[in-house]
């Protein structure tokens, strides 16, 4: 069975909340490698709910979730990226600063950086096309160039999967395109299966592979329409 055709991510029976509260319940879901999911909902309905148990912010209501191990890695991670971000302007932390938060979240808090680990965050910074930027202040950026810093950082976690909560919230539309395009690079090259919640239908629908929505607190998934019909 190819990777493609497996489920990566297995929800079975979850209800998600905050307190022992629910706001969604009986959720069934699979995400499959190498595939890209789009959740859509209003506001309120749930959806950072969801990211959030998925990641291992929020713990499980009732159900299960089972992560499923591809034969090269031993270790499941969910790369995590944020609607906003809470780094204080106060530190003065570059952009390679924030990537190495990543590649140092699974290592000892005593451990020293390395130049492989200066090196590998560089690289990160270049898959979301911010080479250039690498020793500019995370305060400094743009909120677009701070939003590719970010996923250079869940990148750099080696994550088997994706999950973005609102990606491009607050960006100007050219930024938006860059970030879809490269999330659409990344699915395709990286084969990673990519979860992204956002407003922005008419600009990620058509690379979606499967398209949640949320309504009356229920999952309804769909298949993406085609171009024609957005």
């Amino acid at each position: 069975m190819s990777h493609e055709s497996t489920a990566l991510i297995t929800l079975d029976g979850v209800s998600v909340g905050y307190h022992g509260q629910p706001i969604l319940t009986d959720i069934t879901l699979s995400l499959h490698y190498g595939r890209l999911a789009v959740l859509f909902g209003s506001n309120g309905s749930g959806k950072s709910t969801i990211l959030k148990t998925l990641v291992g912010i929020l713990p499980l209501i009732t159900g299960n979730i089972h992560y499923h191990n591809s034969a090269e890695s031993s270790r499941f991670n969910c790369g995590y990226v944020p609607q906003g971000e809470t780094l204080d302007a106060a530190y003065p932390l570059s952009a390679k600063d924030v990537v190495l938060m990543g590649i140092l979240a699974y290592r000892s808090p005593l451990q020293r950086t390395h130049r492989t680990h200066h090196l590998a965050a560089i690289g990160h910074l270049a898959q979301v096309g911010l080479i250039e930027h690498s020793d500019r202040l995370f305060a400094t950026l743009s909120v677009g160039q701070k939003r590719r810093v970010l996923i250079a950082r869940a990148l750099a976690t080696q994550p088997n999967c994706l999950v973005m909560d609102e990606p491009t919230s607050g960006v100007d539309r050219e930024s938006a395109r860059t970030i879809f395009k490269l999330l659409e690079n990344l699915k395709r090259i990286r084969n990673l299966s990519i979860l992204v919640v956002s407003h922005r239908a008419e600009e990620i629908v058509h690379m979606a592979d499967t398209v949640i929505r949320i309504e009356q607190g229920r999952l309804v998934i769909e298949s993406p329409p085609k171009l024609d019909e957005i």
